[in-house]
């Protein structure tokens, strides 16, 4: 059996080194482990927290700096022209309204 591709075909015909985000829908390339699991960078980073906040509390990730983090994550992608309110809700919702700014 064939294996399929994840990459997107160019306009020539060969396939390129990017995929879309499963999360987000943006056009991304395999910088690290994300790709395995076709996410950006940002969005499994993003992953990452709102499974540290659900495993450990929003207390301790506070202190741990992953709400800052997560702050500025979806800062940056709300400036990309993603909807993280739709997007990320769950991570969103979980963060006070200042620092989901």
């Amino acid at each position: 059996m064939a294996r399929v591709s994840r990459f997107q075909k160019s306009r020539f015909g060969h396939t390129t080194p990017t995929y879309r985000c499963r999360v987000c829908k943006r056009l991304t390339r395999n910088t690290g482990d994300e790709g395995g699991v076709t996410l950006c960078l940002h969005c499994w980073e993003l992953a990452g927290i709102e499974n540290t906040i659900s495993d450990n509390g929003l207390e301790l990730a506070r202190e741990w700096g992953y709400v800052e983090t997560a702050t500025r994550l979806l800062k940056e992608l709300r400036a990309k022209g993603i909807d993280v309110d739709t997007v990320w809700a769950s991570l969103v919702a979980e963060l006070t309204p200042k620092e989901a700014v």
